[in-house]
C-alpha cells in the first residue's frame, strides 16, 4: 500500500487533490488528507510503522508551513515530496529551513499552483513508479 499525505488549508483544494489522487492512484494508494501544517506534522510523527511514500503539501498553511512539513517528511524518508505554492518558487527556496538541508535541495520539488495537467501527470507517474 502506497500511503500519500496531502496537506492544504483550503478545503476545496484539499478535497480535489485527495479525490483525484485516490481515483488515479488505484487500489494500492491510500490518500490521507490534513487541513493544516500541525495536522500534517502529527500524521508524519505517528505513522512510523507504515510510513508515507509521498507528501504533497501547500506552502502557506496555519501552523507549520510547507517547508517545515517537507523537512520532516524528508527526515522520515518519504520518497516523493512536493510543495505546492501560490508565491514565486524562488521565495520558497530562500526559506532558511529549506536552504540549510541538503536533502531538501535534492529531494523536494516545488510546484507553482498545481493546476497544470502536466504537473499532475508527473506526480502520478512518479507515484505509480514506486514499488508497492
Amino acid at each position: 500500500m502506497k500511503r500519500v499525505l496531502v496537506a492544504d488549508d483550503h478545503s476545496l483544494g484539499l478535497e480535489m487533490l485527495t479525490m483525484t489522487i485516490d481515483a488515479e492512484g488505484g487500489e494500492d494508494v491510500l490518500v490521507e488528507p490534513c487541513n493544516d501544517g500541525n495536522e500534517a506534522m502529527a500524521m508524519l510523527e505517528t505513522h512510523d510503522k507504515n510510513p508515507f511514500r509521498m507528501v504533497l503539501t501547500d506552502y502557506q498553511m496555519p501552523g507549520y508551513n510547507g517547508v517545515e512539513v517537507a523537512t520532516e517528511a524528508v527526515r522520515r524518508g518519504v520518497e516523493l515530496v512536493y510543495i505546492n505554492t501560490d508565491v514565486n518558487p524562488v521565495l520558497v527556496r530562500q526559506d532558511p529551513a529549506y536552504l540549510k538541508n541538503a536533502d531538501m535541495l535534492k529531494r523536494v520539488q516545488i510546484l507553482r499552483k498545481l493546476q497544470s495537467p502536466e504537473d499532475f501527470d508527473k506526480i502520478m507517474d512518479a507515484l505509480r513508479a514506486l514499488k508497492a
